[in-house]
């Protein structure tokens, strides 16, 4: 009895060390992610920001979101879309219950490794969608610090890691859409994650 009730005081004695931490860090932690630095021109692609309604902001708990549309000489528009939160992880949720809430069917749901030039890939999670004039298709991955994971746990623990180790918290959902589903508009959205990919890095980068 003796034994146990010191392993349960030793458990406690840890979780009140790991919540005063995670509340430090909180505190003290005061440099938020600037969204707007992200250049408007990535590569050959011209961007845009776009108004979203006021209950959006309320939803997602935040006001640190970017939206915007980008399109190169094709005219083909992509959307990126991110959504960060550096205390409050309340903000981060699968997109697709955003797409569903608009009356959007789900058609597949996948993940994908798209690559990148220096050997490397990013892997994204994929919802493929139909309204009633068009199909969409969107890939999704969450930021923990400079770390990209398409596991939203993963992402929390990597959270928790970094406020451990006294570190900022910067996380955030990152998200890119099209309209259609055709091999040439794909091309041109892993195209677009390629070239977005050393900003991202830079946006995100760990304290």
């Amino acid at each position: 009895m003796r034994r146990n009730y010191l392993i349960v005081i030793a458990l406690l004695l840890v979780s009140c060390i790991f919540v005063l931490r995670i509340e430090n860090v909180k505190a003290k932690v005061s440099s938020e992610v600037e969204l707007k630095k992200l250049p408007l021109q990535i590569a050959s692609w011209q961007g845009e920001d776009l108004q979203l309604p006021e209950d959006v902001y309320k939803s997602l708990e935040t006001r640190d979101i970017l939206m915007r549309r980008y399109e190169d000489a094709s005219s083909i528009p992509i959307y990126l879309s991110i959504v960060y939160s550096g205390a409050n992880r309340h903000s981060f949720h699968p997109p697709e219950l955003c797409f569903l809430g608009e009356g959007v069917e789900l058609l597949e749901r996948g993940r994908e490794q798209i690559s990148l030039q220096d050997g490397d890939f990013i892997e994204a999670n994929i919802l493929e969608m139909k309204t009633s004039s068009m199909k969409t298709k969107a890939w999704y991955w969450f930021a923990a610090g400079n770390r990209f994971t398409p596991n939203f746990y993963l992402q929390q623990a990597y959270l928790m890691l970094d406020a451990l180790k006294g570190h900022g918290l910067k996380g955030a959902l990152i998200r890119i859409s099209t309209q259609g589903d055709s091999e040439s508009v794909e091309k041109k959205v892993r195209s677009f994650v390629e070239k977005i990919k050393p900003y991202l890095d830079d946006l995100f980068k760990t304290l």
